[in-house]
């Protein structure tokens, strides 16, 4: 065999050994693959929904702060949902994108970075005062989903948000990263970090999917 044939062989060899996934860790796919259900169930479970493209989000720059919304990880009846009005979107990575901040004492916080996948679920007006128990209540204490009257809906990414929300925005998480406060050149936003505990992640989602009433 020529030389240069035997090198070819090495290098397809060695590309595809660093390419394939340890044994016993889970891809992307694999940690969000659903199993195969009734397309008629599927047209059922989000009949009210229409899909649309993350450009059609919203025109109001200032929706989350303005709208608030419930950031809900984990899976089926295992996961938590809290209220967050810190965040925005836009482009990342050559990716439509959410950003936000939690912080880190937060129950949400832990499913949100156990899972690979979220929602971010908004709400007509008339929920906010259901809004306001979830964002001041933790799930840690009692089950604030039940006592919220809710319906939860699994989304086709896996991830969970709730019938009556009427824009969700499924995410695939590609950044958590915690602020470090030696970096903070303002007093006014180091004020929010000198008397409560912990500190505010960042998170950047990747925007997979847009679903609207």
């Amino acid at each position: 065999m020529k030389p240069i044939a035997f090198t070819l062989i090495l290098l397809c060899l060695f590309t595809s050994a660093c390419n394939r996934t340890p044994a016993g860790e889970k891809t992307f796919d694999d940690m969000t693959r659903q199993p195969a259900e009734d397309p008629g169930l599927l047209v059922e479970r989000y009949k009210d929904f229409k899909k649309i493209t993350p450009e059609n989000i919203s025109n109001d720059l200032f929706m989350i702060n303005n709208r608030w919304m419930l950031v809900s990880a984990g899976r089926d009846s295992n996961f938590n949902t809290m209220t967050a009005s810190w965040g925005g979107f836009g482009t990342a990575w050559s990716k439509p994108v959410a950003f936000m901040l939690i912080k880190n004492t937060r129950y949400t916080f832990e499913f949100l970075q156990k899972d690979s996948v979220y929602t971010l679920s908004f709400f007509d007006k008339k929920y906010r005062d259901t809004l306001q128990m979830l964002g001041s209540k933790s799930g840690r204490d009692f089950d604030k989903i039940k006592k919220s009257g809710f319906t939860p809906l699994r989304m086709p990414s896996g991830a969970m948000s709730f019938k009556e929300a009427d824009l969700v925005i499924e995410c695939k998480k590609l950044l958590s990263q915690p602020i470090d406060t030696s970096n903070i050149t303002s007093s006014d936003v180091m004020n929010w970090y000198r008397e409560e505990p912990g500190v505010h992640n960042i998170f950047f989602g990747e925007i997979i999917g847009v679903w609207k009433k």
